[in-house]
């Protein structure tokens, strides 16, 4: 039987109620007019949802207010979308994620005329405060799936999926999982094909003021890390826990430094861990030639693809949080950088005892000079975030004088603008154009990642950014 419409938009809703009628609206704009939309929400959710639901609804008889009757969360909510839809294609919608007019007519055009495809997503546009920045998901279906192993190598609010396939194979959003969408899709990716258009069609809010706290971030890393094992053991028929000391670098952690700094006390232990995510990239790599899982050059794409992203996140300014801890374990060894041992290293198979201690050696002597200048000097700097981790810090540390010298202090929070610690009134971000400052100091767990974006977005330059626990470290590594 043909299906009733040809698009059904599921739009769950908890969150982003400041975008949602935006969001209906470029809906409402498509060029392609032969949807039905659910606007699904929770019975404890905020009332505002089913409000403005409500109102469109009454004058755009293709939206429909869903209530469940107990609370499901978005899993099983995703799941009751998919069963109740009419349409030939489910296309995700977030309520802070509006799509622009063309996007239902590209895709379900694009999955009209490649009927093997059952998942298509698109780039997207991440808006932040101050700045924007356009997405870059692999396009083929080989490199997709071999990223996807990493992270998820889609956009959920961009997705068109093929109903029909989800209910002939039952597949569905598993419940109780913080990834919901990046464990169904490592489920699936031998089971269909996976697709993202090159075009940018949706806008993508990524406010500094609706942050995820740390605990939720936390599970997101913990769930990923989880999924990867389990996918490593499914594809490559590999255990990850031999490789004791080996600990995945989610894109999901929410703050690799600390990372880091947690599971590598030592540049010794550092160079243990690197060595151990060698092997393990070795050893996936050997396993899916035997196994023909992914499309060997996609899958050496994805694999160079995420090393880099390590080698960036070590060796800029996450590490020194590695670096402070380990000043005394600093070896004068100057002979050959780290970024070329390293590579040699994968490059090789040369994975010896020896080399370990010759890793740590030169990965503490490319910064030891830069760190060293930081720590043993007394440079200017300006405090950004006056929360309750920046005075923990200060109550803790004492002796900050010490340290550096705080010439301003900086938030987005507005309410604070004003107030006065330390001696200095917390200045709004756009007053740093006016400073000069050696540093600034991120005083923020939850919301690093965010900071620091929105720094660069300002133009300032990645060099003088630094996390403010470098400091409460190089204490502990003097002392």
């Amino acid at each position: 039987m043909d299906n009733p419409v040809t698009v059904t938009a599921i739009l769950p809703v908890w969150t982003g109620a400041e975008y949602i009628e935006e969001t209906i609206r470029s809906i409402q704009a498509q060029t392609f007019s032969d949807w039905e939309m659910f606007i699904m929400g929770e019975p404890d959710g905020p009332g505002i949802f089913k409000e403005i639901a409500l109102r469109y609804s009454a004058a755009d008889k293709r939206i429909r207010w869903i209530e469940n009757e107990t609370h499901l969360g978005l899993a099983a909510t995703l799941n009751k979308g998919i069963k109740l839809a009419q349409g030939k294609y489910i296309a995700r919608v977030d309520a802070d994620d509006p799509a622009y007019p063309i996007r239902f007519e590209k895709q379900a055009r694009y999955l009209e005329e490649h009927p093997a495809v059952g998942i298509l997503g698109s780039q997207c546009r991440k808006i932040y405060s101050i700045f924007c920045e356009i997405t870059a998901y692999p396009i083929r279906s080989e490199d997709i799936a071999a990223n996807m192993l990493f992270f998820c190598a889609n956009c959920h609010s961009s997705l068109m999926l093929r109903r029909k396939l989800f209910m002939k194979n039952n597949w569905r959003y598993p419940v109780n999982q913080p990834q919901e969408d990046y464990a169904l899709w490592l489920s699936l990716l031998n089971e269909t094909i996976f697709v993202n258009l090159e075009e940018v069609l949706l806008d993508r809010h990524f406010d500094l003021d609706i942050g995820i706290s740390a605990r939720k971030k936390r599970e997101i890393a913990d769930a990923s890390n989880n999924l990867f094992a389990a996918a490593v053991k499914k594809y490559f028929h590999i255990d990850i826990k031999k490789y004791t000391r080996y600990r995945f670098l989610s894109v999901y952690n929410y703050h690799l430094g600390i990372l880091i700094a947690l599971n590598c006390p030592s540049i010794y232990e550092l160079a243990e861990w690197i060595i151990d995510t060698v092997r393990l990239y070795i050893d996936m790599e050997a396993a899916n030639h035997k196994h023909r899982v992914f499309e060997n050059a996609a899958f050496a794409r994805a694999l160079s693809k995420h090393w880099n992203w390590i080698l960036d996140n070590l060796l800029i300014f996450d590490g020194v949080y590695s670096f402070a801890c380990g000043l005394s374990h600093l070896k004068e060894n100057t002979s050959r950088s780290f970024n070329e041992e390293l590579r040699d290293t994968l490059l090789n198979n040369d994975v010896d005892g020896r080399l370990v201690l010759d890793i740590a050696a030169n990965y503490a002597n490319s910064y030891v000079k830069k760190v060293g200048a930081i720590i043993f000097s007394k440079p200017r700097v300006v405090i950004f975030g006056t929360g309750y981790y920046c005075r923990e810090f200060f109550e803790e540390i004492g002796n900050h004088e010490e340290l550096f010298e705080i010439i301003a202090l900086c938030d987005n929070d507005k309410n604070k603008l004003g107030e006065t610690i330390f001696g200095q009134l917390i200045l709004a971000p756009d007053s740093l154009n006016n400073l000069a400052y050696d540093y600034i100091l991120i005083a923020t767990h939850d919301y690093y990642n965010d900071v620091y974006a929105q720094l660069i977005g300002m133009g300032i330059p990645q060099e003088k950014l630094l996390p403010l626990d470098l400091f409460r470290l190089s204490v502990g590594a003097q002392s």
